[in-house]
């Protein structure tokens, strides 16, 4: 089985009702209904796991198979975002140190007298990021 008891699925978008669907290392198989339609695109808790497949949480009245299930696709790009003050304050501050160090590691090198070039870069960038 695929998925275990406590995890969190999402019942495929493109099942098509009265096709069988399988279950992967057992050949066990379900036939997705008419009645389960409405879960398409759900996501879910599995609450039961057995041979046939698994309980959900939103249908406890049939079993789904590991090819009628995927773990959520929700991205952190998806998501809502809200504003946190202090959650902007430490990005910053890992975004300065970053600069910084990228800068120390230049000086060190001695990027500045091998490719003044690029040490030209790493120093604007550091002024305008860090320094003011």
């Amino acid at each position: 089985m695929k998925f275990k008891k406590g995890d969190l699925v999402q019942v495929k978008p493109d099942l098509v009702v009265n096709v069988n669907y399988y279950n992967e290392g057992n050949g066990t198989s379900d036939v997705f209904s008419h009645r389960m339609m409405k879960h398409r695109g759900r996501t879910a808790i599995i609450e039961e796991v057995n041979l046939y497949g698994y309980t959900l949480s939103i249908d406890r009245m049939h079993t789904y198979t590991d090819e009628m299930l995927q773990y959520p696709e929700e991205t952190l790009d998806q998501l809502p975002y809200h504003y946190h003050p202090e959650v902007e304050q430490l990005i910053e501050h890992v975004k300065r140190e970053g600069y910084r160090k990228l800068f120390d590691k230049a000086l060190k090198e001695r990027l500045y007298e091998t490719d003044p070039e690029t040490f030209q870069e790493i120093y604007e960038l550091y002024r305008k990021k860090v320094k003011n």
